[in-house]
C-alpha cells in the first residue's frame, strides 16, 4: 500500500466498497428484500438464486480457462442448485443486484470521493473504474465523473480478480507504465493482490475511515 498517493498518471478504482459504502448498502438491500419477499412468500426461494449466483459466478470464474466466457456461462453455473430457468436466474440477478440497488447509491457515496476524482481529472490523472461486475450504471447514479470504465465480464478481460489480466488491458490500452498506476480498492484480498500481482501501486480504503481518507487525499 502507498501512503502517498500523488504523481501518479493513471488512477483504477475498485467500485462496491471503495467508492460507496457498502454496508450501508447492504442494510438497504435487505431491508427492500424483507418488504418485498414478506408479501411474497412464495418467491422467496429467488433470495437463494443471489447466493449461488455470487458463489458459483466467483468459484467457477477464477477455475475457468480462456475459452470459457464468463458473462455467457455464470448464470448456468448457478443453475443446478436452484429451481429457476436460466431467464428468470437473469432476471432476478438483474433486478436486485444491478437495477434496485441504483436508487439507493447516491446516499451511500462516500464523502468527498466526487471532489477528489474531479481534482485528479483537472490534473490531467486517466482515471479508470474496474469492478468484476459492470459498473457504468453505478457511476452514473453516484454522478461521478471517472473517465473510464472497465469490467471482468468484458471479452477482453474475461478473469476475476485477484487475477491481473483486468489492471493489465487497461494499462496497455492507454500506453501507460506499472510504475505510473496507482489501484484504489477496499478488499486487501482482492483487490490487493490484484494490484501486486499487476505489479502496480495500491492505496486501501477503510470503509470506517473512508470519508476522512478522500478529504486527505483530496487536500494533499
Amino acid at each position: 500500500m502507498t501512503e502517498l498517493p500523488d504523481g501518479y498518471k493513471m488512477v483504477i478504482f475498485d467500485i462496491d466498497g471503495t467508492l460507496y459504502n457498502q454496508k450501508k448498502m447492504r442494510l438497504f438491500m435487505a431491508l427492500e428484500l424483507a418488504a418485498y419477499y414478506g408479501i411474497r412468500p412464495w418467491r422467496i426461494g429467488e433470495i437463494n438464486v443471489l447466493k449461488h449466483f455470487r458463489r458459483e459466478r466467483e468459484k467457477n470464474a477464477l477455475d475457468a480457462n480462456k475459452n470459457v466466457n464468463i458473462m455467457e456461462n455464470q448464470y448456468k453455473w448457478c443453475q443446478p442448485f436452484v429451481n429457476h430457468s436460466l431467464t428468470e436466474i437473469q432476471t432476478i440477478v438483474e433486478t436486485w443486484m444491478h437495477k434496485r440497488p441504483l436508487k439507493y447509491l447516491s446516499k451511500c457515496t462516500y464523502k468527498h470521493v466526487s471532489s477528489y476524482i474531479d481534482n485528479l481529472n483537472e490534473k490531467g490523472v486517466i482515471t479508470c473504474a474496474y469492478s468484476d461486475f459492470r459498473g457504468d450504471e453505478k457511476l452514473n447514479a453516484m454522478k461521478l465523473n471517472i473517465q473510464h470504465c472497465y469490467s471482468s465480464e468484458q471479452n477482453e478481460i474475461n478473469v476475476l480478480k485477484p487475477k491481473p489480466k483486468g489492471i493489465n488491458y487497461i494499462a496497455q490500452l492507454h500506453g501507460i507504465d506499472k510504475e505510473s498506476i496507482l489501484f484504489v480498492g477496499d478488499r486487501a484480498k482482492l483487490d490487493g493482490k490484484c494490484a501486486s500481482n499487476a505489479n502496480v501501486s495500491y492505496y486501501q480504503i477503510d470503509r470506517d475511515t473512508a470519508n476522512q481518507q478522500y478529504f486527505k487525499l483530496l487536500n494533499e
